[in-house]
């Protein structure tokens, strides 16, 4: 057991205090990290400089100071109090005044840009701790209270922190909050140490937790964490929460698992010990841990990624320790390390000189972040009216990934990012139909995941397309009606025809009485491209000697109007004439087209167009000229090119008067010069 202390001390010191080694990022003064970052330690000629030190002989953090938890407070710039502005940062440190491994205790300090921090003190200077020993249900932080994480929710103040039973020495997990950060409540072990047998059987400590918004809500909270056996090295654990408080430790039949053991790190880094991770999980979903590895030359930091917080892969060294006889030169860890507003990462770390252990702060500026490359594809023709599609799948971005793709489809309305309208479209492959010919300059505008955009544009040229006319029908509605006059008893039958086709039958048999109610009627639609006749028969053939027997054709139009046509069937004459006798009772044949001259029809038309224009429609009969325009975007002419996707289809009944024989013409013409021809024959 004497044997394992040593060991254990050998750790601690060599690796800042028992491991206290919340990994961060700091490569030397010019060295570059694995996840692209470049480090820089604030330092001067001398080496690293110290921003929280040590307190003075007596004082409860003297001679160590390490394991710290740092928060970027921003409700401190919300409340608009300047004299609050110091406290932005916000920090809880580990101090020790025995150089032990226990008997740790956590202040405060604050600070205004991350490198010169007040502590929170009393009347002669010296640091007071917000978390002392003890006061923790079953005296479970008795003999040490020590690297602490904070997050801040819901104007809460959250600490998981490291706290030691001087019964068993063993670390385990505990929760407190507070309102203030001073002023904190203890709630006891969240996460305790594993069964006697299992892999972390003797600590469960340095508590590395983050908020994953992305994760589901039973597993929302997410922790790293440092354990081990009884006899062997550390080694660093998983475990998620929904709360914060109940914890499912990631683990198998013989408990907890390990998520990153020591060894196998580019040049052998973390070969004896892993412990205290710092993790963070960027916008581009990918956890990057920074943990604290020890080898046989001490305490270094190394860096790994995952995509999933379980399976790591490491990549090696990201910060070296100081140069001999720099206040950093023996060993470094216990890092704390946030993605501040600007990008910046930044980083507290512990550094130790082989006597004294003191904080000190590294800082990364992200590298200068390349625009994207964007391609707006291909120019194309397409005509009016047809789909067209957008290809940005050529875009990309050498450092990062395009986050948005937004279209603007015709620069002549003005780039939407300059007249502060929406995009015409988004995506990478978007559609769109112009309704109108011309030359459209497309923009696209891609955005990378850093916020930075360029631009492409490709050319759509879009081809007018000829309308279309068709004649449906030229037609009138009339009705044809039969009248008889003259010797009663005499039957008169109307046949009607189209073409040799027969359309219909009426006789009278002339009774007693006035004509007209004795009328017969016979309605019909009228196709102009075809002619008509009626043919009436006079009954008997041989009637006796009656004298003259008149009969009417009625043509009556839609408006009322009738046409009149006459015929008398002349039956012999009183022989008192002395004349010979003489019939005319053969069947009367009436070509009825020409008796249709001057009534009026209707003639009607379809007219079609993809585009989306104005329409001149001229119909041409005769001597007759009518002319129509649609408008697309009426009461006005359609602006070129058309601001609408309206394409035409367009029905339209033209009243015309009948000439006899001859041809309608149809001329429609678009506002771009297309045009189309129908021609209709009428008999």
């Amino acid at each position: 057991m004497k044997h394992w202390l040593k060991l254990n001390i050998f750790i601690l010191l060599g690796v800042l205090l028992f491991m206290a080694i919340n990994p961060s990022v700091i490569p030397p003064a010019t060295a570059d990290s694995f996840d692209g970052v470049s480090w820089e330690k604030y330092s001067d000629e001398n080496g690293a400089i110290p921003v929280v030190n040590i307190g003075v002989s007596g004082d409860l953090d003297y001679p160590w100071v390490s394991g710290n938890a740092v928060i970027r407070d921003n409700d401190v710039l919300l409340d608009n109090n300047t004299a609050n502005d110091d406290e932005l940062y916000k920090m809880w440190y580990s101090g020790n005044n025995i150089k032990q491994y226990y008997n740790f205790r956590l202040f405060y300090a604050t600070s205004s840009d991350g490198i010169i921090w007040h502590k929170y003190v009393d009347s002669t200077g010296s640091a007071i701790p917000v978390i002392d020993l003890g006061g923790a249900p079953d005296g479970s932080d008795d003999a040490s209270a020590y690297s602490p994480c904070v997050l801040k929710e819901g104007g809460i103040y959250k600490m998981w922190y490291s706290g030691q039973y001087s019964r068993t020495s063993s670390y385990k997990t505990l929760y407190a909050t507070s309102t203030d950060g001073i002023h904190w409540t203890k709630h006891g072990v969240v996460l305790d140490v594993g069964s006697p047998g299992e892999r972390d059987e003797r600590d469960a400590y340095a508590p590395e937790i983050i908020i994953d918004n992305d994760a589901p809500p039973s597993e929302r909270y997410k922790m790293w964490y440092t354990g081990q056996i009884r006899t062997g090295p550390f080694k660093i654990f998983y475990a998620t929460s929904p709360d914060g408080l109940t914890w499912t430790k990631y683990s198998d039949a013989n408990g907890a698992i390990p998520v990153l053991e020591p060894g196998w790190a580019p040049g052998d880094v973390d070969d004896i010990a892993v412990s205290h991770p710092c993790v963070v999980k960027d916008n581009d979903g990918l956890y990057r841990i920074w943990y604290s590895g020890v080898s046989s030359i001490g305490g270094q930091i190394p860096y790994a990624d995952s995509n999933d917080g379980i399976t790591w892969n490491k990549h090696g060294l990201a910060l070296d320790k100081g140069n001999s006889s720099e206040l950093d030169e023996f060993s470094i860890g216990a890092p704390t390390i946030i993605i501040d507003v600007d990008g910046t990462y930044k980083m507290w770390f512990t550094g130790s000189n082989g006597d004294y252990v003191r904080i000190f702060y590294a800082y990364s500026q992200p590298p200068p972040n390349l625009h994207p490359v964007t391609d707006a594809g291909e120019d194309q023709i397409v005509d009016e009216g047809q789909y067209v599609q957008f290809d940005g799948n050529g875009s990309y971005d050498s450092d990062g990934v395009i986050v948005s793709y937004e279209w603007d489809i015709d620069k002549n309305d003005g780039l939407w990012w300059e007249t502060g309208a929406a995009p015409d479209a988004t995506g990478p492959i978007p559609t769109h139909i112009y309704g109108d010919n011309g030359i459209f300059v497309v923009t696209l505008k891609v955005t990378d995941n850093g916020k930075l955009s360029s631009t492409d544009t490709c050319n759509i040229t879009v081809l007018n397309v000829d309308p279309n006319v068709t004649i449906e029908t030229a037609h009138m509605n009339v009705e044809i009606g039969l009248r008889v006059a003259g010797r009663k008893y005499n039957d008169v039958g109307m046949a009607l025809f189209e073409g040799d086709d027969p359309m219909g039958y009426v006789s009278i048999e002339r009774m007693p009485g006035s004509p007209d109610d004795q009328m017969k009627w016979i309605p019909a639609t009228l196709d102009m491209t075809k002619t008509y006749s009626a043919t009436i028969t006079y009954i008997p053939e041989d009637p006796p000697n009656v004298g003259a027997n008149p009969v009417w054709i009625y043509i009556k139009l839609e408006n009322g109007t009738v046409k009149k046509v006459h015929h008398t069937f002349n039956v012999q004459q009183s022989k008192k004439r002395d004349s010979d006798h003489w019939n005319h009772v053969e069947p009367w044949e009436v070509e009825l087209n020409a008796n249709l001259v001057g009534c009026p029809f209707e003639m009607t038309c379809h007219v079609t167009d993809p585009g989306s224009d104005d329409e001149i429609l001229t119909c041409t009969y005769g001597s007759q000229i009518v002319t129509t325009t649609y408008l697309n975007n009426p009461p006005n002419p359609d602006p070129y090119p058309s601001p609408e996707v309206s394409p035409k289809d367009i029905y339209e009944t033209i009243t015309l008067s009948y000439e006899g024989p001859g041809s309608i013409t149809l001329r429609v013409e678009d506002d771009d010069s297309g045009e189309a021809y129908e021609t209709l024959d009428l008999c």
